[in-house]
């Protein structure tokens, strides 16, 4: 149709044209085209209820230990940092001192525990497969409760303290028969007993005592009356609910031997 003529010059410029109309039609489909399904294989196992089990065990004693276990290692090591500042407030700087502090504390380690247990149970799976079930929630709980009686006692020996139970009568009203209480075994590492203590006898049965007389006092008891250098002792508290032995009754005057107390 052109013979002997040259193309005009707009006409060069079609097969580009055409050609990049079709590049930009396949680039096109291949984007919207569905990718196809992966394979079972490549998700990588799955977590299984025993793993999980275990791993919230782990965590339930050392926190953070469970997440490590199924390779999440950053939440993990946090976990295990905020476990690490609970038991600086046990040991070295001994909160348990106070009654809040004790309050503080016990929250503070069953509430590290439980998180961690749960976390490291329920943890999602980076392949997006079904978690487990919140049944299993009661079990984990258990789980929990078992590591803070062991975590617990050990933080509380590991920093001086003991729990203990009274086993006679002979402090009431101020300690009733049953009654636990918590005590400073380190008290008097630096310190002697002073008046007005209570200090825990250990013989063949717990005993409990208040601390009248020190080292150089003297101590008389005329007829049931006690008196620590020449002063007669103000004791509201006390309760005379038996009779005691004639020697009991009356003795001294006697002098506390040095790095004694009565």
């Amino acid at each position: 149709m052109w013979r002997g003529h040259s193309c005009p010059r707009g006409l060069d410029f079609v097969p580009n044209i055409l050609t990049s109309i079709k590049i930009a039609v396949i680039e096109v489909d291949s984007q919207s085209a569905p990718l196809p399904p992966l394979p079972a294989d490549s998700l990588g196992p799955a977590i299984t209820i025993k793993k999980r089990l275990l791993a919230a065990a782990l965590s339930a004693l050392v926190p953070g230990l469970g997440q490590i276990f199924l390779g999440k290692r950053r939440g993990g090591v946090v976990l295990l940092l905020v476990f690490c500042g609970v038991i600086v407030g046990f040991w070295p700087w001994r909160l348990l001192r106070t009654h809040w502090g004790l309050i503080f504390l016990m929250w503070a380690m069953f509430g590290v525990l439980a998180v961690a247990a749960f976390r490291a149970f329920f943890l999602k799976e980076d392949s997006g497969r079904r978690q487990p079930s919140l049944a299993w929630a009661f079990l984990v709980i258990v789980i929990v409760l078992v590591g803070l009686n062991i975590d617990l006692p050990a933080a509380l020996l590991g920093s001086g303290f003991q729990a203990f139970q009274v086993s006679s009568s002979s402090m009431n009203e101020t300690l009733d028969l049953g009654d636990r209480f918590m005590a400073d075994r380190w008290y008097y590492r630096k310190r002697s007993p002073e008046r007005g203590n209570l200090v825990v006898i250990r013989t063949k049965a717990l005993v409990v005592k208040r601390v009248i007389a020190v080292a150089g006092d003297t101590i008389e008891s005329r007829e049931g009356v006690v008196s620590v250098n020449q002063k007669e002792l103000d004791e509201p508290y006390v309760q005379h609910t038996g009779g005691a032995p004639p020697e009991m009754q009356t003795f001294g005057p006697l002098t506390v031997p040095f790095g004694r107390s009565l």
